[in-house]
């Protein structure tokens, strides 16, 4: 950066304005507000939608707010964008989208079902989680290195709530099915994707 800008007074006190904003635009959560997994079934029209989606979904009436925040955008633009996503090896970032209702519709368009999960979280907690939330989403904050298996929209969904309630949470693990590779979770998903398939399994 341009060493002028960095000393300059007027540059500092746009940093600062910037900041004040940003803390008086601090949302409050009413006693109403709910927070909530949303997980949206396989699609096999492109190969990235044959996994599923998730997603955390803030519903607040009393602030007319209707949030959802996920970890699934990617840029298409990006150089070798196909093979990268066979690998891998794709650059993720969270986004949020502040019509849950229109985002909803676009997936039932496709025929993908649709579970919600509300979080049981004290008023306090609900707070945590919304402003983990649109710290995430700050654009220094937003990128990750996407993983199919370790570091995804549904890991995502764990970490931060691991990150807000710490110690208070425990997730259930008698799920798992333990006599399957990665190879074999692989192919439960990609049966209707034979390229994707033999690419990711090279």
């Amino acid at each position: 950066m341009n060493s002028f800008l960095t000393k300059s007074p007027a540059f500092l006190a746009l940093v600062l304005l910037s900041q004040l904003v940003h803390s008086q635009a601090r949302i409050q959560l009413t006693e109403q507000a709910t927070i909530s997994v949303i997980t949206f079934g396989p699609y096999q029209g492109e190969l990235w939608s044959a996994f599923g989606h998730s997603g955390i979904r803030v519903s607040d009436p009393g602030q007319e707010l209707n949030w959802m925040y996920d970890w699934g955008r990617f840029d298409f633009e990006q150089a070798n964008f196909y093979w990268n996503f066979a690998r891998g090896k794709m650059l993720y970032s969270i986004g949020r989208t502040r019509d849950f209702d229109r985002y909803l519709n676009f997936y039932k368009s496709q025929d993908r079902y649709v579970y919600e999960q509300e979080l049981n979280l004290t008023s306090q907690e609900k707070q945590r989680f919304f402003e983990y939330l649109e710290n995430n989403n700050l654009p220094e904050n937003s990128e990750y290195q996407y993983n199919y298996v370790y570091d995804n929209c549904a890991t995502k969904i764990k970490d931060v709530t691991a990150g807000v309630l710490a110690d208070q949470v425990q997730f259930d693990q008698t799920y798992v099915i333990k006599d399957k590779t990665v190879r074999n979770l692989m192919d439960d998903y990609l049966a209707f994707q034979p390229w994707g398939d033999l690419v990711i399994d090279l």
